[in-house]
């Protein structure tokens, strides 16, 4: 059995969204709701009834957004394409989003699990190079699977029903990645504030997350840690265009194991990158972000040696007799952290000042300890990621299954009554809950060993 399919434009009335002037404040902090994609990429839920900010009457004539009633469908087209929920009360959005507002054919509650099942063709139909969107037109020609409406419903209220336990398998699975981040925290200050006495004594230094560490225990600013010849430093402000002969060039955002690479990384212009030679990296620093996602360090390989970086992220070179696998979780301990991490400000991104870097306080002990502790950690950290990878594998066996069965349900590719009858979602749930049980507590173990 298959059902029909139609355009989006012939199942739904499409409105296009604007934004009124930023500068102008009486358009407002109003009561109009006004969404943008970021509002519909926050969701945990499918209904949406207002976005992070409000627009006035004003603001609303000054601009091309258009108003949909409730039961309307909220769908971003572009950055990204595809987010989407269902208006519980008429609201307007910005040029970012379309509001679907849906024809006789189509039931709300169908047309919201027909085009999920869709979003996959809607990411494939958007076009452009700085940033990918959906236009208009595109969006209208695309097409949904339509039956007739008392079938529609018995097949919204099935995926209701069967999506339930699906999502909160995917739950206990943030849970079981928070438990593992929690874990690897908990890790990190016990090894880099653990090796000292037992004998504890209060020390806060304008520090107050730093308190109750061993007496015997030596803090050390981090600009005492680092060559002096090459202090704490951060880069480019402007990098300009990406060039495919250039000097590579680190942005916050690349401070991750799987970034620091020739072959991810953007370049500059050599020119550009002239007048910051001071900020160059070599291969054993660390780089750490200092803006937006701020705190993820990771050390330099030598394939990068010779990059610069962006005013997001900075260089530390350690000196002598401090070792950068060391240094480098310390810098991620949350008892050192966290003084970072309180300081960060900015009005629209969130940074570390670079002096509060350099004055941030590192438990530094003797190098062939920190050796020690190192090792430790390394041997934790893989076990931690081992796991971070067992539940990612099933959060995408969860995905997988969840999308199949939306799409096979909304295209008639399957009877929705006999298979609720079967339990045939609850038997390959099973499956992977026991699988993903069985494998945290295996990994827990080794963890705690």
């Amino acid at each position: 059995m298959s059902f029909r399919e139609v355009p989006i434009g012939a199942a739904f009335d499409v409105h296009n969204g604007a934004t009124p002037a930023s500068g102008e404040e009486s358009y407002w902090d109003g009561s109009i709701p006004w969404v943008t994609p970021a509002d519909l990429g926050g969701l945990c839920g499918r209904e949406i009834a207002e976005g992070s900010r409000a627009i006035t009457p004003m603001g609303y004539s000054s601009c091309g957004t258009q108003m949909v009633p409730a039961g309307s469908i909220i769908l971003s087209t572009r950055a990204p394409v595809g987010h989407m929920a269902i208006a519980k009360n008429a609201m307007c959005f910005n040029q970012g989003c379309r509001g679907l507002i849906p024809r006789r054919i189509i039931r709300t509650d169908f047309a919201y699990w027909a085009l999920l099942a869709r979003r996959p063709q809607l990411e494939s139909a958007g076009q452009g190079t700085t940033f990918i969107e959906l236009a208009r037109g595109k969006l209208r020609a695309e097409r949904v699977p339509v039956p007739d409406l008392p079938t529609q419903k018995v097949i919204a209220d099935f995926l209701d029903r069967e999506t339930v336990r699906i999502d909160q398998l995917i739950g206990k699975k943030a849970r079981f990645s928070a438990l593992a981040d929690e874990r690897w925290r908990a890790t990190l200050d016990a090894e880099i504030l653990g090796w000292a006495t037992a004998r504890k004594r209060s020390l806060t230094n304008g520090h107050p997350y730093i308190s109750d560490l061993p007496a015997d225990l030596v803090l050390t600013p981090l600009k005492h840690l680092v060559n002096p010849r090459r202090p704490v430093m951060y880069g480019i402000v402007l990098p300009g265009p990406n060039v495919e002969n250039g000097v590579m060039i680190v942005k916050g955002g690349d401070v991750k194991p799987d970034r620091l690479s020739p072959d991810r990384l953007c370049k500059t212009t050599r020119e550009i990158e002239a007048g910051y030679v001071k900020s160059r990296l070599r291969g054993g620093d660390l780089v750490i972000a200092i803006r937006g996602g701020i705190g993820d360090v990771e050390i330099v390989p030598a394939e990068i040696e010779g990059a610069n970086l962006t005013q997001d992220a900075a260089r530390i070179a350690p000196r002598h007799g401090v070792l950068n696998h060391w240094l480098r979780y310390a810098l991620q301990a949350p008892s050192v952290f966290a003084p970072l991490g309180a300081g960060a400000n900015g009005a629209a991104v969130r940074g570390i000042n670079i002096f509060d870097l350099d004055r941030v306080l590192v438990p530094t002990p003797p190098t062939a300890e920190q050796a020690t502790i190192a090792d430790r950690l390394g041997v934790k950290e893989q076990q931690i990621i081992r796991m971070g990878e067992k539940i990612s594998e099933h959060a995408e066996l969860i995905r997988e299954l969840r999308a199949a069965l939306i799409t096979a349900a909304v295209t008639g590719q399957i009877d929705v009554a006999t298979w609720g009858k079967r339990g045939t979602t609850d038997r390959r749930l099973d499956a992977i809950e026991a699988d993903m049980v069985a494998g945290a507590k295996v990994e827990r173990q080794q963890v705690r060993a």
